[in-house]
Parts: structure tokens; C-alpha cells; sequence
């Protein structure tokens, strides 16, 4: 996976000033993505005591291990893809309605000034759009390489984000 080595300091920037922002004891979804792994290795240095949702074993992964268990973690099960380490699908949808969180921090797969955030998959810009409607604050982590691009689908409006 190329783009787990760039843009890598930009990526450790945002999740560091995104991880101020989480309190011992939150809820929060956080989305398969190279900034939001990065975002969960750095969260788990300062927070812990958190409860989180996530379609991704890697950053289920950094929650249990860096953490020591201390956070309590939902792996949302579903169809899985290995090129991106994430599962998908319509029972990940399902799954997420369940549950309503203090925070939602996602990547996308580009952000454009009219079209908003989008991604280049249905299933993952249903995801998120339903992360973004079960939480009390949605942030998106993105680095300057996704800025005034398209992607195939829109995952939310610009004003749907905190």
C-alpha cells in the first residue's frame, strides 16, 4: 500500500492536532484510512478509556495494543477487503445505525468546493455518511493531496462536518 508512506508527515500533523479534540471516556467512529490510523497510533498516546467503532482491523488494532485494552472496541463486521484492510457493505450500514457516538473522525477520498467530501466507493461513502448522522461531531482528516479533486460519489456536504 503506497499511500501508508505519503504524505506521511502532514498525515501525523492532522491526527495529532484532530486527537486534542477526544476526552477519556468518548465514543467515536473512525473509519479505514491511512490519516485515521496514523490519528488512532497518536490518539492512543494521550486518551484512553475510549469506546471505538470502526470498520478497520488495523486501527482496532492500534486501539488494542497501544492501549493496553483499556478502550473498548467494535469491530463492524462485514464484506471484507484486504487491498484496503476495511470491511464494507450493507451490514456495516446497518450495524453503525446502532450506535450514536460522540465523535466521528473519517478520511474521504477527496473534498471538493461544490461537491463536498466523496469517495470513489458507493459502499464507502454510505459508510460514512451514515457515521456522519449517528454522531454529535463529524471531523474528516485529510491531507492537501485530496483538495479541489473529484471522486465518483458524494459521502457528504461541507456543512454536515464539524
Amino acid at each position: 500500500m503506497l499511500r501508508v508512506k505519503q504524505y506521511t508527515a502532514q498525515k501525523t500533523l492532522i491526527a495529532q492536532y484532530a486527537a486534542r479534540f477526544v476526552q477519556p471516556g468518548d465514543s467515536l467512529f473512525v473509519n479505514a484510512g491511512t490519516t485515521t490510523t496514523i490519528f488512532a497510533r497518536e490518539l492512543v498516546k494521550s486518551v484512553d478509556h475510549l469506546i471505538v467503532i470502526t470498520n478497520s482491523p488495523q486501527i482496532a488494532h492500534e486501539f488494542w495494543n497501544n492501549g493496553q485494552s483499556a478502550n473498548s472496541i467494535y469491530l463492524l463486521g462485514g464484506d471484507y477487503n484486504g487491498a484496503e484492510v476495511e470491511t464494507l457493505g450493507s451490514t456495516i450500514v446497518d450495524q453503525v445505525r446502532r450506535f450514536h457516538t460522540d465523535h466521528a473522525f473519517l478520511t474521504v477520498g477527496t473534498l471538493h468546493a461544490v461537491q463536498g467530501f466523496m469517495d470513489y466507493r458507493v459502499e464507502t461513502a454510505e459508510m460514512n455518511r451514515t457515521m456522519v448522522k449517528q454522531t454529535q461531531r463529524a471531523t474528516v482528516l485529510i491531507d492537501s493531496s485530496k483538495l479541489d479533486q473529484m471522486a465518483l460519489i458524494t459521502a457528504c456536504d461541507l456543512d454536515t462536518i464539524d
